[in-house]
């Protein structure tokens, strides 16, 4: 486990590479399959380091006098694989912000916000950037985006609102929101007769982390998790005593090594372990897996050596 003080060296370090513009050394404390998403960016999110490199050489271009401060303690998850960071950003815009190209506005601004970062043993693999993206254009504008409350502009603004959502109705397109019991991205039949579901889209779940061999539940069967999770490399031989193992290979290819002979999977191809065999799943490229298991089954067969669950 990852004490307070080492999450702490690793921000640090993180703040202080980006601080003096080194993009070479910021971008070698993240995975290789980083995913970023920032509120500022064009198209969010930005997933690997290239894609990270690239944001980050438009943003310093732009902002050049851009600085990046803690603005409070950092807070660290009990297990140290996360931390949530309080910030301060300084900057003004002097050079357009390409992509997609706004134009210069001259003006300093003062962003305070939050960012969520995720880390393995050696990298930082997630980031999530949070702020008041309104406040940050008002401050680059010079203008007022939210009309006074009573105003003649909040008026305008809900008669808008108002023949918006009758065209949306009339189309078809309005969403209704998800009852209180709603779990999972998965929308249960509260309502009597009601059979609607929401489909969960595994390849956008799969977007959201670039860590390998740490599981995501995306929802649940019968007292079983479904989830998805990248490999690649060699897992740890292991064996669950109580339960069969389930792999669905979404992309990629795998092979499940056992003790008297292998098993290698292409996408669409699944196999059932049984339980009590030892096995060893291996990778030699990225893959992407579906598993299928009762819910708190240790994916190492140890609960204490066993990834973390986590819902996304």
């Amino acid at each position: 486990m990852t004490s307070p003080s080492q999450v702490a060296d690793r921000v640090d370090s993180l703040l202080a590479a980006w601080n003096a513009r080194d993009l070479d050394g910021f971008v070698a404390q993240l995975a290789p399959q980083v995913y970023w998403h920032d509120l500022g960016m064009p198209h969010p999110p930005a997933i690997g380091r290239d894609a990270v490199r690239a944001f980050s050489e438009a943003v310093l271009r732009a902002f050049p006098d851009f600085q990046y401060t803690l603005r409070g303690a950092i807070c660290v998850a009990a297990d140290g694989l996360s931390c949530v960071v309080p910030f301060l950003i300084t900057a003004t815009q002097v050079k357009p912000l390409t992509p997609p190209g706004y134009a210069p506005t001259g003006r300093p601004i003062r962003v305070e916000g939050l960012d969520y970062l995720s880390f393995d043993e050696h990298y930082v693999t997630r980031i999530e950037t949070r702020f008041d993206m309104i406040d940050a254009v008002e401050q680059l504008l010079g203008l007022s985006l939210r009309p006074p409350p009573g105003s003649l502009r909040e008026g305008a603004a809900v008669r808008l609102q108002r023949l918006l959502a009758l065209w949306a109705r009339r189309k078809g397109r309005v969403l209704t929101a998800p009852p209180p019991n709603t779990t999972l991205g998965v929308k249960s039949n509260a309502v009597r007769g009601s059979t609607s579901m929401m489909a969960i889209n595994l390849a956008s779940k799969l977007a959201t982390f670039a860590d390998y061999w740490q599981p995501r539940t995306v929802g649940q069967f019968n007292g079983h998790d479904l989830m998805v999770v990248k490999v690649k490399g060699e897992f740890v031989w292991h064996k669950h005593e109580n339960t069969d193992d389930f792999f669905l290979v979404l992309k990629g290819r795998i092979t499940v090594r056992m003790r008297d002979g292998d098993v290698t999977l292409g996408p669409g191809e699944l196999f059932v372990v049984p339980k009590g065999a030892e096995h060893c799943p291996v990778a030699d490229e990225e893959a992407h897996i579906l598993l299928i298991e009762p819910q708190g089954t240790p994916n190492t067969g140890n609960a204490e050596t066993a990834a973390p669950r986590r819902v996304i």
